[in-house]
């Protein structure tokens, strides 16, 4: 297998990630938020058993896309950065960090799913479920580390286009307001509502601009290489 086609292949598994990512989130409704009541739990997870083993499964499945696309991204960032590609390293850091803390959700989700039943018992049943959006929440702040990085990266060097970079920023706020979640104890602004479902769906927008943006640019090289030379 050729370099460029490899090259195509981490570029474009952000798009894979994010496909996948989409689909897991709208096959199910949200689940309920911290502070919810263990009927409310069980009843999700009683209701919504079927898809929710299928969603869980394609949350673990992404990680896969996850980290291949962002392992590539920091390649690229790594030769922009020359000698010293300490921010390139951070974010791949924080990529692998953040996989490993989302997975914790899709596991707990899938013990639930196994587990919760009417007359469960509350405490456990709440607690796994608050854990579950808890760490989904903080593993914001490592998405709020990489992407604010991969942003300054590219807004000191020329290696991606610069409005990405600003689009990085204004997704870095947007994290930081997510985080707020972790203040609010119950209700649909706590963790795992309406402040943690808009903070994601925007890394995903950016995600999937930036597999688009390094698609194409995998792609016209490819095209110059393999372009007939005049003589």
């Amino acid at each position: 297998m050729g370099k460029s086609l490899w090259n195509l292949l981490g570029a474009g598994s952000g798009i894979v990630d994010v496909l996948l990512s989409l689909i897991a989130l709208l096959i199910v409704p949200l689940p309920p938020a911290v502070g919810a009541s263990a009927r409310e739990i069980t009843s999700y997870y009683t209701v919504n058993s079927g898809a929710l083993l299928i969603s869980n499964y394609l949350f673990m499945l992404t990680i896969v896309f996850f980290l291949w696309f962002f392992g590539y991204v920091s390649v690229i960032l790594r030769s922009a950065e020359g000698e010293s590609p300490v921010l390139s390293t951070v974010v791949l850091g924080a990529a692998v960090a953040a996989a490993s803390l989302f997975l914790v959700a899709p596991m707990i989700a899938l013990v639930l799913l196994s587990r919760a039943a009417p007359g469960a018992e509350s405490v456990a049943v709440g607690a796994l479920s608050d854990m579950s959006q808890l760490s989904i929440t903080t593993s914001g702040f490592l998405a709020l580390l990489l992407v604010g990085l991969a942003s300054v990266v590219m807004l000191r060097t020329t290696i991606l286009p610069r409005w990405l970079g600003v689009l990085g920023l204004l997704l870095v706020v947007l994290l930081l307001l997510g985080s707020v979640s972790l203040f609010i104890k119950s209700g649909p602004l706590a963790a795992g509502g309406l402040l943690n479902t808009l903070p994601f769906l925007g890394f995903l927008l950016w995600e999937l601009t930036l597999s688009i943006v390094l698609v194409t640019r995998v792609l016209a090289t490819r095209r110059t290489e393999t372009a007939p030379t005049v003589a």
